[in-house]
């Protein structure tokens, strides 16, 4: 039943005459009884008769404040419509909320900094500010649900101390949905002020989220925020075992030498494109030659692009030439895609004289960047022979500027190298725009006598 105080009240005011519509009125007064009775609110302060419509009660330390309000918003034609309704206002007097949250349709450009849960359908709902770990502690899946279903056809803030929701009358059920908004803002208020340790709930969210991205952002965020934590290294030990291979992977990583288990096993998963590149580049040296070739051998024949750079990347660095070979097959094969640069790179990283050979021929191949990425590598490891070839590919396509300053750059590079070596090298003269000559009888200098200004 409710209070005789809240009854007293409603027959003051809707006998009163002070508004338009006395039924409104009643109807908006009932509901916040109504609200008050549901909700078990304390120490209600009603309205007083000749004052302005507002209510102010308690749900333990919090503060609710019932208020009126009017709005003027845009209409379909292309007019203001006025709307009235309840404004319901929780304040936390001794502790801000966790997030600061507003609903996206509201934020400007000058929203501020925004952290992106990876939940789509509440990161499309919410603009979320304040700190990360406060934020993604308290924002665990029951209340991300909450909010977004509270903020159907309502307007919403948490902001500080406040948590205000406003309820048009003729939207989202009107004055009789008072009593079940104010009952979910309150349970949400609680649990958004809640004083639980913010690395156990980061790492509960990060075990048990059914959202992929929201586990690994609150496991990363557990990481980065409390990395000296009995709870961040017991979390990160059990995501190791998690379905989705790149939260383990990060996990392996944040774990240092006792996650490396870890992301060698990785490399025998079904792991993406993705998580199985960075974990090679990871490993990188750790890998036997052997095992990088399987991985790249298996990587073609699954497409998968950013593996086979990264494993090529890896044969490059190691400098081992037995792998010669493979990486000259993988240069012919790979003719018109971004994996025969990576291999005609990785020659180029082997500073062994065997590399020359494929990465000379690469100069004749009909894709423009595999000339350019072939002439760059023989830069790094070709020889005086090297540099006919580099000629004859410039002079064969004099249009491409680009084509032009590898070669001009690779020959350079082979001239340092080649200091004292026999006639027949080359010089670049200005008689003809990107001209290449082989002057006879000289000491075998390279000379590069071009005047233009390169653009």
């Amino acid at each position: 039943m409710l209070s005789w105080s809240i009854l007293v009240a409603l027959a003051l005011l809707t006998g009163g005459g002070v508004w338009k519509s006395r039924e409104r009125r009643r109807q908006r007064l009932r509901s916040w009884a109504a609200a008050v009775e549901r909700c078990a609110l304390t120490d209600v302060e009603v309205p007083r008769p000749a004052g302005p419509l507002r209510m102010t009660a308690f749900s333990g330390r919090l503060k609710v404040r019932f208020s009126e309000y009017a709005a003027y918003v845009p209409s379909a034609r292309a007019t203001y419509e006025r709307h009235t309704g309840t404004r319901v206002v929780i304040e936390s007097p001794q502790q801000e909320f966790a997030v600061h949250l507003r609903l996206e349709t509201l934020v400007g450009n000058g929203g501020g900094v925004e952290i992106e849960l990876g939940d789509s359908t509440f990161d499309r709902a919410f603009h979320v500010g304040g700190g990360p770990a406060r934020a993604f502690a308290a924002l665990d899946r029951p209340v991300r649900g909450q909010l977004v279903a509270l903020a159907d056809g309502r307007t919403l803030e948490v902001s500080g101390r406040f948590f205000t929701v406003e309820l048009a009358e003729d939207h989202a059920g009107g004055a009789a949905a008072v009593p079940h908004v104010v009952a979910r803002q309150l349970d949400l208020a609680h649990r958004l002020v809640d004083h639980t340790d913010v690395a156990e709930r980061l790492a509960q969210n990060a075990l048990d989220d059914a959202c992929v991205e929201v586990r690994l952002n609150n496991l990363l965020t557990l990481a980065r925020e409390f990395p000296d934590s009995a709870v961040t290294a017991s979390a990160l030990r059990t995501a190791c075992s998690d379905p989705v291979p790149e939260i383990r992977r990060r996990a392996a990583l944040a774990l240092g030498d006792e996650g490396r288990p870890v992301l060698r096993a990785l490399l025998d998963s079904e792991a993406d494109d993705l998580c199985m590149a960075r974990t090679v580049a990871t490993l990188a040296l750790e890998l036997p030659a052997e095992r990088t070739l399987s991985i790249l051998e298996r990587a073609l024949r699954g497409r998968c692009l950013e593996t086979a750079r990264a494993c090529l990347d890896v044969l490059g660095r190691r400098g081992d030439p037995t792998t010669i070979p493979v990486l000259a097959k993988v240069l012919a094969v790979e003719l018109r895609s971004e994996i025969g640069v990576a291999a005609a790179s990785a020659l180029g990283s082997m500073s062994h004289p065997q590399a020359e050979e494929p990465l000379a021929k690469a100069l004749r191949y009909e894709s423009a960047e595999l000339r350019i990425a072939a002439a760059q590598a023989l830069g790094r490891v070709g020889s005086v022979a090297a540099v006919v070839p580099l000629k004859d590919c410039a002079a064969n396509d004099k249009r491409d500027r680009e084509l032009e300053r590898a070669v001009r750059q690779a020959i350079s590079e082979i001239q340092s190298r080649a200091t004292g070596a026999s006639p027949g090298q080359v010089s670049l003269t200005g008689s003809e725009t990107g001209q290449l000559s082989i002057p006879e009888g000289t000491s075998g200098r390279v000379s590069l006598d071009d005047s233009r200004d390169e653009t």
